[in-house]
């Protein structure tokens, strides 16, 4: 959804909020993400930034209600980021994810979410 958009956009620079909220051991939001999910989100910001904004990117790491996941997540997120080989692998061991996942709910989410945008945006219409 995000890469649609902003191509069509074209934003000066991108500014990302977030913190360690949708990791699944923040009990607040109950989203499931892992640490891969982090630095691939950090990753996916870079490559975004790259194509619309000059690499300009602003990232605010301000949230997370798990002071004992914190570290390890906004870690994961900078290193995709930064395109930095960071070793997370015993964070990886000791903060197991879950075997069940809400993947369905979530591609449920975005079909209805697109479905919504495409009244405003020519990108989600395809």
């Amino acid at each position: 959804v995000i890469f649609p958009l902003a191509l069509e956009f074209k934003p000066e620079i991108i500014i990302r909020y977030g913190g360690s909220d949708p990791h699944y051991l923040d009990e607040l939001a109950n989203l499931g993400l892992t640490l891969d999910g982090f630095r691939m989100i950090g990753q996916k910001v870079n490559v975004l930034s790259q194509q619309v904004s000059q690499g300009k990117c602003i990232d605010l790491l301000l949230s997370g209600y798990n002071s004992d996941i914190l570290v390890f997540a906004w870690s994961a997120l900078l290193s995709g980021l930064l395109d930095l080989d960071i070793d997370l692998n015993d964070a990886k061991e000791n903060l197991a994810p879950p075997s069940d996942t809400h993947l369905s709910e979530t591609k449920d989410i975005i079909v209805q979410l697109k479905r919504h945008l495409k009244k405003y945006w020519r990108c989600m219409g395809n």
